[in-house]
């Protein structure tokens, strides 16, 4: 018996073909959408969300408009990069200026503080954070494109800011990009630490993640004293190596804070977040800090509501400057 093989035009073929990718195109659309447009079922459906815009509504925002600088001129003196931060002559510093100002809560009251990382690069994740409660802190890249213009319109809605510094990474796939600051020679550290300073506006404190300098603490000696003299405060994010430089110079210090964006995933960020409530729970406070990013906006548009009822209290960052983690006491006794 022979079978005879039936040739197909060729319009068929390539009509055929092209209905097969389309067909696979929407099937793998769901695995491949991003994180922020995925509904996870798993999460607890809450009455209410946050205040303000969401994130899709933020998008629509624009980017910032000007705002008249807050900074009072007796805050400000000239430099070789442009005005920097220094203390006024009756003695205000800006770390005390432009800290968030705080009704006070018992401090029987678990205290919890959230930073937002690298806002300014991506206009959606910079108006969505400023869609975040008024104590979330709100970090500024110094790579950011209209930097004091966003500076300038998050000062005005009341969050407190921190200028991000950017330090060489002791990981060398890593690339802090051309403003980091780089352990080694103390002028060549005090102009890189002048031209980043000089890039912002209105922050109380900067931010910064050790990278290099975790494994030389001293060599930060030379930026931390320059924060001192002019200051402002310095928050150290994943760890609290910096802690005995910053106590040594009475330099306003705030140390052991939590990533909560090691891994981007629903279950991992859950995790995050429930260890830092039981941080909270054993030594009174704690400090989150995350790159801004969707999936870290959906899920605190549902835990957020969640903590009174559970018994803690959102307040400003700069509330919790000085306190030490019961973990570093531990290790200095």
């Amino acid at each position: 018996m022979v079978v005879r093989l039936t040739r197909w035009p060729l319009p068929f073929a390539l009509l055929l073909a092209l209905s097969l990718l389309l067909l696979a195109a929407v099937l793998a659309a769901p695995l491949l959408a991003p994180e922020g447009g995925l509904v996870y079922r798993d999460l607890p459906l809450l009455s209410r969300e946050l205040e303000r815009t969401t994130v899709s509504e933020a998008a629509s925002l624009g980017p910032p408009q000007p705002v008249p600088p807050a900074q009072p001129t007796a805050l400000l003196e000239p430099g070789p990069f442009g005005a920097l931060p220094r203390v006024a002559g009756d003695g205000t510093t800006p770390f005390a200026a432009f800290a968030r100002p705080d009704p006070g809560a018992p401090e029987e009251v678990p205290l919890l503080a959230l930073i937002v990382l690298d806002l300014g690069l991506m206009q959606e994740h910079t108006q969505a954070a400023l869609a975040l409660p008024e104590p979330t802190a709100l970090g500024f890249s110094p790579y950011a494109p209209a930097l004091q213009a966003w500076m300038g319109v998050a000062r005005a809605r009341g969050y407190e800011l921190l200028l991000e510094l950017p330090a060489l990474s002791a990981d060398p796939r890593v690339d802090a990009g051309p403003l980091a600051l780089v352990p080694g020679d103390a002028e060549r550290l005090s102009r890189g630490l002048a031209r980043l300073l000089a890039r912002g506006r209105d922050y109380f404190a900067v931010a910064l993640a050790p990278g290099a300098f975790a494994q030389d603490p001293r060599a930060f000696a030379p930026v931390a004293r320059e924060l001192r003299r002019r200051g402002v405060g310095l928050v150290e994010i994943g760890s609290d190596r910096l802690r005995p430089l910053a106590d040594e110079l009475a330099l306003p210090y705030l140390g052991g804070v939590m990533r909560l964006d090691r891994e981007l995933a629903p279950a991992a960020v859950d995790q995050a977040l429930g260890a830092l409530e039981t941080r909270a729970l054993r030594q009174g406070w704690a400090v989150g800090a995350f790159r801004a990013a969707p999936l870290l906006f959906a899920r605190l548009r549902q835990w957020l509501p969640t903590l009174p009822e559970k018994g803690f209290l959102l307040v400003p960052a700069s509330r919790l400057f000085g306190r030490t983690p019961r973990s570093a006491v531990a290790q200095g006794s």
